[in-house]
This record gives structure tokens, C-alpha cells and sequence, in this order.
């Protein structure tokens, strides 16, 4: 449910934290190169930052990563929570509890449920299957699958767009499809007052028209022979500048088709422009990238034998344990510091990496943490009071 244009992963995975004290993202290191200077991105570093991540059966955790332990939790009051999603300034998490019917509000700073709606509709089952914070915070998006409960059968009823409004708690209209503008790629701009549209391009949607007011043309190859700007991953400034984004992006190699190149791109807001790019060179074969607070380095994995998948998801084969591969990266330039082979736990993935980058993570199956140090040395095992979601395991927000 989140992320521009997705890749992630299959991912897009991950993410990064906040609390009561959690500030504004810092800012990385400029990207320069053919289009000139980015714009400045202000933003102090955070006094305190911790992960937070869904433990089974029903609990929302944040977890300190400087002294490795749950230091607060709190339980939905509906029961198991299936999905979820941050709301646009990442004080908020939605969560979908109560057998896909109910939506509840978990307040980050204090860690207590403070609000929950229910979509339940007589004559229904109803299951929220999809979730998007509209502009301006009051209302929500919310796709839900029906089916209709009738005397002597179920019938399968078609799936609904509901716009919602949050302070009446009533459905104002119900849709087949969002509307075109915002259908694929939309998120909430940094500042909340419009819509931001990820696609073969950039756009600024406005949030009652659904006209675009603005447009940047990623599309459009830089030089020739080259191929159109893909964004990739979170942006560099986690959402904190209103008036840039900075991303990794691919592009098609002009010489090489089969080979991908990547770098850093830089988005003028204000001015609508792509303000830089610095081209790294062949963009590495490994998962979805997880980056330090500051955004000087990067942390990725990628399975490297015996049953398992992609993404440094390792399986089981052959009676021996899995492999994955760790590969730290400098976000400075792109080139890789460290790549070491570790065997591993079935079923473990790498979820994150500490704020100051000095600990990696991998959780899976059950209630383990395993803690590598940034030399890709094993640290530890921590052992949860429950199952970890691994789907959803420390997700960061700012």
C-alpha cells in the first residue's frame, strides 16, 4: 500500500521512524551532475529514533535500536491486524483489524489507539482490501470486497472505492475505480494539500479538480540514446522538504540494453524541474535497499543458494541452512563497501538497519531477531514475546 511507482520491492519494504521526538529528515549528500544544483533540504537529525513493527497476535511494537528491546506496545482492540498504512506526516499508522472490517488509529508519539471505524454493512461481508489518505487529512480512500449473505448462499458482490470522511464517519460516495488522475502511484504531498502522482512521469494533481497543475517529464530521455528516469525506493529527504524529492532512479543503459544504470536523481518542487542527476554505473543485482538515517549508507541482500527467493529471502534444501548476501553501499557515490555470504536461519530476510547504520536485522518466521554489525558480523539473537510480521517487521516512520 505504499511507496511511488513500487518497486519496492515487492517489496517496498521498508522505512523509517518516529515518535514523540522524532524530527525531520536530515540532509544526504547533494546529487550533482548534468542539470545542475539540488535544492537545499533543511532538517536536523533526530535526539531519538526507534522501529516499530507488528508482533503476532495483536500487538503494534517500537523497539530501540540502541538498546535492542521493546520499550512500549500497544494492542489493537479488534484483534489480528492484516495490513497497514502510515498517513502522510508519519505520526499516524492505519491499521486493518477486526477480520479486514474495522480500521484503527495507533498516535505514534503516545502509542495508544485513538480512534477506530468500522466498514461493516448489514446484508455484507465486508473486507478492506486497500487504503489511501486523501489531501488535507479528513478523508480516506478505503477499497473494500464485498459479499452478500443471502438465506441459502453467498454471493460474491463487486468491489467498491469508498471515499470516507473521517469527522462525520459516513461514506460520502462510492466508486467502481479512483478517479484516473490518482489511480496508480498517487501519495499525499509532504505538506498535505495535494496529491503527488508517480508514474512514467511526475505530476501535481489538485485534490478537488483532479486537474494536474504541474508536471515533471521523467519521461523524457536526458541525452541521447538514453532511456527514461525510473524513480526507485523512498525519498532521500523522507518526506520532509516540501519543495524537493530525492530518489535512486534507473535508467535503460544507451550502449549496454540489457544492463541497467541507476544514480541519484534530484526534484525541483517549486520550479518543477529535474534540478540534478549523477549516474552511478550498473545498478547491482540485490533486493530492496534500506537506508541509514542520514542517507550515507545503504544496506541491501540477495539469496545466494539452496532453495528460497529473491531479495535475500532465504529457503531450505539439500539438509543445510540457507545463504544470503549482505552488501553494504556508500549513498555518496554509490559503490559498494562490503559484501559478505552468511549463513542463516530458514525463512530470515534482511528488514533493517539501524538509524546510525552500525546494526543490520533480519527477521522471518517466529519470534527471533538476528543483529549482524556493519562489518557483517554476527552480534546476537533476540527472541520476541511473539511471532514478528515479517511483512511489515520495522517499518521506520519519521
Amino acid at each position: 500500500m505504499r511507496t511511488p511507482s513500487s518497486i519496492l520491492a515487492s517489496s517496498l519494504r521498508a522505512a523509517c521512524a518516529l515518535l514523540a521526538a522524532a524530527p525531520l529528515a536530515a540532509q544526504a549528500p547533494a546529487a550533482t551532475g548534468a542539470q545542475g544544483s539540488a535544492p537545499s533540504a533543511a532538517a536536523p537529525l533526530a535526539a531519538k529514533e526507534y522501529f516499530y513493527f507488528r508482533m503476532w497476535p495483536d500487538y503494534y511494537c517500537r523497539f530501540d535500536p540502541v538498546d535492542d528491546q521493546i520499550v512500549a506496545k500497544v494492542k489493537f482492540e479488534h484483534g489480528l491486524a492484516h495490513e497497514m498504512e502510515y498517513t502522510h506526516d508519519q505520526k499516524q499508522v492505519l491499521m486493518v483489524t477486526g477480520q479486514k472490517a474495522w480500521l484503527e488509529i495507533i498516535d505514534l508519539a503516545t502509542m495508544q489507539v485513538v480512534d477506530a471505524h468500522c466498514f461493516d454493512e448489514v446484508g455484507y461481508v465486508v473486507r478492506i482490501d486497500g487504503l489511501k489518505e486523501q489531501p488535507g487529512g479528513k478523508r480516506w480512500f478505503v477499497r473494500i470486497d464485498k459479499v452478500e449473505k443471502k438465506p441459502d448462499q453467498f454471493v460474491v458482490a463487486d468491489s467498491e472505492w469508498l471515499d470516507y470522511d473521517l469527522e462525520e464517519r459516513a461514506v460520502v460516495k462510492r466508486m467502481k475505480e479512483l478517479p484516473k488522475a490518482i489511480r496508480s502511484g498517487s501519495r499525499v504531498s509532504p505538506d498535505g494539500k495535494t496529491w503527488h502522482v508517480f508514474g512514467k512521469d511526475f505530476a501535481v494533481v489538485d485534490p478537488v479538480t483532479l486537474e494536474e497543475t504541474a508536471k515533471i517529464e521523467l519521461s523524457k530521455p536526458p541525452y541521447a540514446g538514453a532511456g527514461p528516469f525510473s524513480i526507485r525506493g523512498e525519498d532521500f529527504f523522507d518526506r520532509a522538504n516540501p519543495d524537493a524529492y530525492r530518489f535512486m532512479y534507473t535508467m535503460r543503459d544507451p550502449v549496454l540494453k540489457n544492463r541497467t544504470l541507476f544514480g541519484l536523481i534530484d526534484l525541483d518542487l517549486k520550479e518543477s524541474r529535474i534540478a540534478s542527476y549523477t549516474e552511478w554505473g550498473s545498478m547491482p543485482r540485490v533486493g530492496s535497499w534500506i537506508y541509514s538515517r542520514d542517507h550515507k549508507v545503504a544496506v541491501a541482500s540477495r539469496f545466494s543458494g539452496f532453495g528460497g527467493g529473491g531479495g535475500g529471502r532465504g529457503g531450505q534444501d539439500e539438509y543445510r541452512d540457507p545463504q544470503t548476501t549482505l552488501v553494504t553501499f556508500d549513498l555518496t557515490n554509490g559503490k559498494k563497501l562490503r559484501e559478505t555470504v552468511i549463513d542463516i536461519r530458514n525463512g530470515l530476510h534482511l528488514s533493517a538497519l539501524s538509524p546510525d547504520a552500525t546494526k543490520l536485522y533480519l527477521t522471518g518466521r517466529g519470534d527471533e531477531i538476528w543483529i549482524y554489525g556493519a562489518d557483517h558480523k554476527y552480534l546476537r539473537t533476540l527472541t520476541m514475546p511473539g511471532d514478528i510480521d515479517a511483512w511489515s517487521s520495522f517499518t521506520v516512520a519519521h
